[in-house]
């Protein structure tokens, strides 16, 4: 993960970038394309065309940094072409690239988490056994409090 300061702004080049090009390059499609000063302190965000690898350029006052980051499954999710320059917070460039879904954070690839791992799984479990069959269109606070009874009448042996 890149330490990007909260207070730098993040610019995403929406559409497909070469990406064959390198840090001059993209530099220089910062400032004719985007119109930005790229010594302003600004991160500047690039996608190539399959969407499975990502560029970012940043100017630091010290100097210029180029970082590549590219997905082993899935793809970087990316505004429409339509969007013209979007900007994003620091924290959203995280989830992006971490490969999560930036505007509603979600992991894309799920891991599936074993049911032993879950403490309590097997007393829930036989706590929804016992539910009647109408329960099924119960609304959340009903039925949540449905199994807490059911949990407080059982008896949890080890």
């Amino acid at each position: 993960m890149i330490p990007v300061p909260s207070h730098v702004r993040v610019w995403l080049a929406v559409g497909r970038t070469d990406m064959r090009r390198g840090m001059n390059g993209l530099a220089l499609l910062v400032q004719e394309a985007m119109k930005r000063d790229l010594h302003a302190g600004d991160l500047y965000v690039f996608r190539g065309r399959n969407g499975d690898l990502i560029k970012n350029i940043w100017h630091d006052w010290l100097g210029m940094s180029l970082y590549a980051k590219r997905l082993e499954k899935g793809r970087f999710i990316w505004p429409s072409p339509a969007d013209g320059v979007v900007s994003i917070s620091a924290s959203q460039l995280a989830y992006m690239l971490d490969g999560i879904d930036w505007r509603n954070p979600a992991f894309l690839d799920r891991i599936p988490v074993p049911v032993e791992s879950v403490p309590g799984q097997a007393i829930i479990r036989q706590a929804f056994e016992t539910l009647p069959s109408s329960s099924a269109r119960l609304r959340r606070p009903t039925l949540c409090r449905m199994i807490l009874s059911l949990l407080c009448n059982m008896r949890v042996t080890s």
